[in-house]
């Protein structure tokens, strides 16, 4: 969800309309995860045994409270109040930290293809 929303900040700048469009986008996948994951804990504490029961509700219960109340409400809404100060990184952090993009830009394409002077020497043989 974070990810998705710091996309849509970089897109455009607005803080409020990513927030939106990322909770609106990556929500369902969360809430269809939360729901899968309430299933299976829930089916522990169906079970005969007390002790795999009680840690089977306490996760179900555990995973309704992470996805509703903290990643659903709570995230967005200090994000909402912070504004601008969610992407502020001190310098001295930003130049410590590896610049990491899943995506390739076109910076990285002109970089990693060969140049035709390249192609001709790996050809002839010749390094000089």
């Amino acid at each position: 969800m974070l990810s998705s929303i710091y996309e849509r900040w970089h897109q455009s700048g607005d803080t409020r309309r990513s927030i939106r469009d990322g909770v609106t986008h990556t929500a369902p996948v969360l809430i269809a995860a939360a729901l899968i994951m309430f299933s299976v804990f829930a089916s522990f504490a169906a079970g005969g045994v007390r002790l795999i029961a009680e840690f089977g509700l306490g996760l179900a219960l555990a995973v309704l409270l992470d996805v509703f109340v903290v990643r659903l409400a709570m995230i967005p809404a200090l994000m909402f109040v912070s504004g601008g100060a969610n992407w502020w990184l001190p310098r001295w952090l930003g130049r410590l930290l590896p610049n990491l993009s899943i995506e390739a830009s076109a910076d990285d394409d002109d970089a990693a293809a060969p140049s035709a002077d390249h192609d001709q020497q790996r050809v002839s043989g010749h390094t000089g």
